[in-house]
Protein backbone atom coordinates (compact mmCIF):
# COMPACT_ATOMS: atom_id res chain seq x y z
CA UNK A 1 0.00 0.00 0.00
CA UNK A 2 2.63 2.44 0.82
CA UNK A 3 3.98 1.82 -2.79
CA UNK A 4 0.51 3.21 -4.02
CA UNK A 5 1.00 6.40 -2.14
CA UNK A 6 4.76 6.61 -3.42
CA UNK A 7 2.58 6.36 -6.71
CA UNK A 8 0.32 9.11 -6.03
CA UNK A 9 2.45 11.31 -4.62
CA UNK A 10 4.68 11.39 -7.92
CA UNK A 11 1.74 11.31 -10.19
CA UNK A 12 0.06 14.47 -8.30
CA UNK A 13 3.70 16.24 -8.26
CA UNK A 14 4.46 15.59 -11.87
CA UNK A 15 0.88 16.87 -12.39
CA UNK A 16 1.49 19.76 -10.60
CA UNK A 17 4.97 20.50 -12.05
CA UNK A 18 3.00 20.62 -15.65
CA UNK A 19 0.69 22.64 -14.97
CA UNK A 20 3.22 25.19 -13.65
CA UNK A 21 2.24 25.28 -10.06
CA UNK A 22 5.85 24.56 -8.71
CA UNK A 23 8.62 27.29 -9.46
CA UNK A 24 12.09 27.32 -9.46
CA UNK A 25 13.48 28.29 -6.08
CA UNK A 26 16.13 31.85 -6.29
CA UNK A 27 19.69 30.39 -7.01
CA UNK A 28 22.44 30.83 -4.55
CA UNK A 29 24.76 33.78 -4.79
CA UNK A 30 28.07 32.23 -6.98
CA UNK A 31 30.15 33.83 -5.17
CA UNK A 32 29.30 32.43 -1.54
CA UNK A 33 30.58 28.62 -0.83
CA UNK A 34 27.57 27.14 0.92
CA UNK A 35 29.04 24.50 3.04
CA UNK A 36 27.15 22.52 6.04
CA UNK A 37 27.91 22.40 9.78
CA UNK A 38 30.87 19.76 10.73
CA UNK A 39 27.97 19.16 13.38
CA UNK A 40 24.17 19.32 13.29
CA UNK A 41 23.49 21.75 16.31
CA UNK A 42 22.03 20.68 19.21
CA UNK A 43 18.18 19.73 19.01
CA UNK A 44 15.20 18.44 21.99
CA UNK A 45 13.66 15.33 20.59
CA UNK A 46 10.14 17.28 21.17
CA UNK A 47 11.74 19.40 17.63
CA UNK A 48 11.46 16.15 15.46
CA UNK A 49 8.36 15.49 14.61
CA UNK A 50 7.52 12.56 12.26
CA UNK A 51 5.55 12.85 9.20
CA UNK A 52 2.03 13.35 8.98
CA UNK A 53 -0.67 10.43 7.98
CA UNK A 54 -1.55 11.32 4.00
CA UNK A 55 -4.34 13.22 3.50
CA UNK A 56 -5.69 10.04 1.71
CA UNK A 57 -9.27 11.72 1.19
CA UNK A 58 -7.76 14.87 -0.38
CA UNK A 59 -5.82 12.86 -2.70
CA UNK A 60 -8.51 10.96 -3.95
CA UNK A 61 -10.46 14.56 -4.61
CA UNK A 62 -7.34 16.06 -6.75
CA UNK A 63 -7.05 12.65 -8.36
CA UNK A 64 -10.71 12.30 -9.32
CA UNK A 65 -10.50 15.76 -10.70
CA UNK A 66 -7.71 14.25 -12.97
CA UNK A 67 -9.48 10.92 -14.04
CA UNK A 68 -7.27 8.85 -12.09
CA UNK A 69 -10.27 6.60 -10.81
CA UNK A 70 -8.34 3.55 -10.00
CA UNK A 71 -5.39 5.09 -8.16
CA UNK A 72 -8.39 7.21 -6.61
CA UNK A 73 -9.86 4.15 -5.46
CA UNK A 74 -7.10 3.31 -3.55
CA UNK A 75 -6.71 6.33 -1.39
CA UNK A 76 -10.34 6.13 -0.49
CA UNK A 77 -9.73 2.48 0.39
CA UNK A 78 -7.29 3.97 3.07
CA UNK A 79 -9.51 7.04 3.89
CA UNK A 80 -12.49 4.62 4.73
CA UNK A 81 -9.74 2.47 7.27
CA UNK A 82 -9.48 5.46 9.12
CA UNK A 83 -13.09 7.17 9.19
CA UNK A 84 -15.32 4.35 8.21
CA UNK A 85 -18.36 6.24 9.02
CA UNK A 86 -17.57 9.31 6.50
CA UNK A 87 -20.37 9.30 3.75
CA UNK A 88 -18.03 11.38 1.98
CA UNK A 89 -15.75 8.46 0.86
CA UNK A 90 -18.64 6.49 0.32
CA UNK A 91 -19.91 8.98 -1.97
CA UNK A 92 -17.00 9.66 -3.89
CA UNK A 93 -15.81 6.24 -3.96
CA UNK A 94 -19.20 5.67 -6.07
CA UNK A 95 -18.45 8.59 -8.01
CA UNK A 96 -15.36 6.79 -9.42
CA UNK A 97 -17.24 3.43 -9.63
CA UNK A 98 -19.68 5.63 -11.90
CA UNK A 99 -17.43 6.96 -14.35
CA UNK A 100 -15.63 3.71 -14.94
CA UNK A 101 -18.99 2.66 -15.84
CA UNK A 102 -19.47 0.32 -12.94
CA UNK A 103 -23.12 1.46 -12.34
CA UNK A 104 -24.00 -1.00 -9.90
CA UNK A 105 -21.15 -0.93 -8.12
CA UNK A 106 -21.87 2.79 -7.87
CA UNK A 107 -25.74 2.97 -6.74
CA UNK A 108 -24.92 0.13 -3.92
CA UNK A 109 -21.69 2.81 -2.76
CA UNK A 110 -24.50 5.86 -2.91
CA UNK A 111 -26.54 3.97 -1.20
CA UNK A 112 -23.55 3.01 2.09
CA UNK A 113 -23.04 6.58 2.01
CA UNK A 114 -27.24 7.35 2.95
CA UNK A 115 -26.78 4.31 5.35
CA UNK A 116 -23.88 6.23 7.42
CA UNK A 117 -25.72 9.98 7.24
CA UNK A 118 -29.21 9.91 5.24
CA UNK A 119 -29.16 14.02 5.08
CA UNK A 120 -26.10 13.00 2.56
CA UNK A 121 -27.30 15.67 -0.17
CA UNK A 122 -25.00 14.66 -3.32
CA UNK A 123 -26.03 11.00 -2.59
CA UNK A 124 -29.49 11.52 -3.72
CA UNK A 125 -28.78 13.31 -6.44
CA UNK A 126 -26.35 11.17 -7.76
CA UNK A 127 -28.95 7.84 -7.56
CA UNK A 128 -31.19 10.57 -9.43
CA UNK A 129 -28.61 10.20 -12.50
CA UNK A 130 -28.34 6.79 -12.35
CA UNK A 131 -32.43 5.85 -12.40
CA UNK A 132 -32.39 8.37 -15.30
CA UNK A 133 -30.20 6.56 -17.00
CA UNK A 134 -31.94 3.04 -16.59
CA UNK A 135 -35.20 5.72 -17.64
CA UNK A 136 -37.06 5.39 -14.75
CA UNK A 137 -37.95 9.34 -14.56
CA UNK A 138 -40.24 8.55 -11.79
CA UNK A 139 -37.93 7.70 -9.17
CA UNK A 140 -34.94 10.02 -10.55
CA UNK A 141 -36.99 12.90 -10.07
CA UNK A 142 -38.09 11.42 -5.98
CA UNK A 143 -34.17 11.26 -5.20
CA UNK A 144 -33.57 15.05 -6.99
CA UNK A 145 -36.17 16.45 -5.25
CA UNK A 146 -34.97 14.86 -1.91
CA UNK A 147 -31.58 16.19 -2.75
CA UNK A 148 -32.92 19.80 -3.25
CA UNK A 149 -35.05 19.83 -0.09
CA UNK A 150 -31.75 18.60 2.39
CA UNK A 151 -29.87 21.30 0.29
CA UNK A 152 -31.01 23.96 -2.10
CA UNK A 153 -27.80 26.31 -2.17
CA UNK A 154 -26.15 23.70 -4.73
CA UNK A 155 -26.55 24.63 -8.35
CA UNK A 156 -25.30 20.83 -9.80
CA UNK A 157 -29.09 19.54 -7.63
CA UNK A 158 -31.22 22.04 -10.17
CA UNK A 159 -29.05 21.38 -13.23
CA UNK A 160 -29.49 17.35 -12.68
CA UNK A 161 -33.07 17.24 -12.58
CA UNK A 162 -33.81 20.59 -15.60
CA UNK A 163 -31.59 17.58 -17.60
CA UNK A 164 -33.92 15.14 -16.44
CA UNK A 165 -37.15 17.16 -17.23
CA UNK A 166 -35.71 18.19 -20.72
CA UNK A 167 -35.44 14.48 -21.08
CA UNK A 168 -38.87 13.81 -20.00
CA UNK A 169 -40.58 16.51 -21.88
CA UNK A 170 -41.23 18.67 -19.39
CA UNK A 171 -39.63 21.60 -21.12
CA UNK A 172 -41.27 24.43 -18.56
CA UNK A 173 -39.83 22.86 -15.46
CA UNK A 174 -36.75 22.26 -16.54
CA UNK A 175 -36.19 25.79 -17.69
CA UNK A 176 -37.30 27.06 -14.01
CA UNK A 177 -34.70 24.93 -12.81
CA UNK A 178 -31.77 25.93 -14.90
CA UNK A 179 -32.37 29.14 -14.38
CA UNK A 180 -32.34 28.25 -10.64
CA UNK A 181 -29.07 27.05 -10.98
CA UNK A 182 -27.55 29.62 -13.26
CA UNK A 183 -28.28 31.74 -10.48
CA UNK A 184 -26.45 29.80 -8.00
CA UNK A 185 -23.39 29.21 -10.66
CA UNK A 186 -24.06 31.83 -13.53
CA UNK A 187 -20.49 30.92 -15.18
CA UNK A 188 -21.79 26.68 -15.25
CA UNK A 189 -21.00 26.16 -18.82
CA UNK A 190 -22.80 22.50 -17.94
CA UNK A 191 -26.20 24.43 -17.27
CA UNK A 192 -25.46 26.65 -20.43
CA UNK A 193 -25.86 24.08 -22.75
CA UNK A 194 -28.38 22.30 -21.18
CA UNK A 195 -30.63 25.98 -21.00
CA UNK A 196 -29.68 26.22 -24.84
CA UNK A 197 -30.72 22.44 -25.20
CA UNK A 198 -34.15 23.00 -23.34
CA UNK A 199 -34.72 26.57 -25.25
CA UNK A 200 -33.89 24.09 -28.99
CA UNK A 201 -36.69 22.10 -27.82
CA UNK A 202 -38.79 24.50 -27.44
CA UNK A 203 -38.36 25.47 -31.07
CA UNK A 204 -36.42 28.80 -29.47
CA UNK A 205 -33.68 28.57 -31.65
CA UNK A 206 -32.31 32.03 -31.66
CA UNK A 207 -32.67 32.26 -27.80
CA UNK A 208 -30.13 28.84 -27.57
CA UNK A 209 -27.57 30.45 -29.90
CA UNK A 210 -27.78 33.60 -27.93
CA UNK A 211 -26.69 31.95 -24.67
CA UNK A 212 -23.89 29.80 -26.21
CA UNK A 213 -22.35 32.99 -27.67
CA UNK A 214 -21.59 34.43 -24.32
CA UNK A 215 -19.48 31.14 -23.47
CA UNK A 216 -18.31 29.90 -26.49
CA UNK A 217 -16.52 30.64 -30.32
CA UNK A 218 -18.98 30.53 -32.85
CA UNK A 219 -17.29 27.43 -34.15
CA UNK A 220 -18.52 25.52 -31.07
CA UNK A 221 -22.16 27.04 -30.62
CA UNK A 222 -22.52 25.38 -34.08
CA UNK A 223 -21.23 22.37 -32.90
CA UNK A 224 -22.79 21.98 -29.78
CA UNK A 225 -26.22 23.01 -31.63
CA UNK A 226 -25.74 20.16 -34.22
CA UNK A 227 -25.21 17.30 -31.16
CA UNK A 228 -28.65 18.66 -29.87
CA UNK A 229 -30.31 18.49 -33.22
CA UNK A 230 -28.70 15.12 -33.44
CA UNK A 231 -30.39 14.34 -30.10
CA UNK A 232 -33.48 15.04 -31.10
CA UNK A 233 -32.94 12.69 -34.31
CA UNK A 234 -33.16 15.47 -36.67
CA UNK A 235 -30.25 15.27 -39.07
CA UNK A 236 -31.50 18.06 -41.49
CA UNK A 237 -31.05 20.61 -38.70
CA UNK A 238 -27.47 18.95 -37.20
CA UNK A 239 -26.09 19.00 -40.34
CA UNK A 240 -27.04 22.72 -40.93
CA UNK A 241 -25.43 23.64 -38.23
CA UNK A 242 -22.22 21.28 -39.03
CA UNK A 243 -21.89 23.31 -41.47
CA UNK A 244 -22.10 26.62 -40.19
CA UNK A 245 -19.10 25.19 -37.46
CA UNK A 246 -17.00 24.35 -40.29
CA UNK A 247 -17.77 27.80 -42.06
CA UNK A 248 -16.56 29.09 -39.04
CA UNK A 249 -13.70 26.83 -38.41
CA UNK A 250 -12.54 24.52 -41.56
CA UNK A 251 -10.15 22.69 -39.37
CA UNK A 252 -12.67 20.89 -37.07
CA UNK A 253 -12.29 16.75 -38.54
CA UNK A 254 -14.19 15.37 -35.81
CA UNK A 255 -17.09 17.48 -37.20
CA UNK A 256 -16.90 17.38 -40.58
CA UNK A 257 -17.05 13.57 -39.78
CA UNK A 258 -19.82 13.73 -38.20
CA UNK A 259 -21.79 15.82 -41.66
CA UNK A 260 -20.39 12.92 -43.65
CA UNK A 261 -21.63 10.16 -41.55
CA UNK A 262 -25.16 12.42 -41.71
CA UNK A 263 -24.98 12.92 -45.59
CA UNK A 264 -24.51 9.30 -46.34
CA UNK A 265 -27.17 8.29 -43.89
CA UNK A 266 -30.01 10.59 -45.74
CA UNK A 267 -28.73 9.12 -48.76
CA UNK A 268 -29.17 5.60 -47.99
Amino acid sequence: MKRWIHIVFFMLLLLAACSGRFSRKAELNPGIHNTPPSSPPNRSKAEFVKNPEPDYLSLANALIERGFYRVALVQLDEARKKDHNNPQIYYLMGICHKALGEFKRAEALFRKSLEKDPRYAPAYSELGTLYDRKGDRKIAMTYYKKAIEIDPSKPEFFNNIGFSEIMSGDLKAAELHLLESLKLDPGSLRTLNNLAFCYLKMGKEKKAVSILKTVLPQDQVYSNLGAMYELQHNSGKAAEMYRKALTANPNLSKIRARLNHLTERTNH
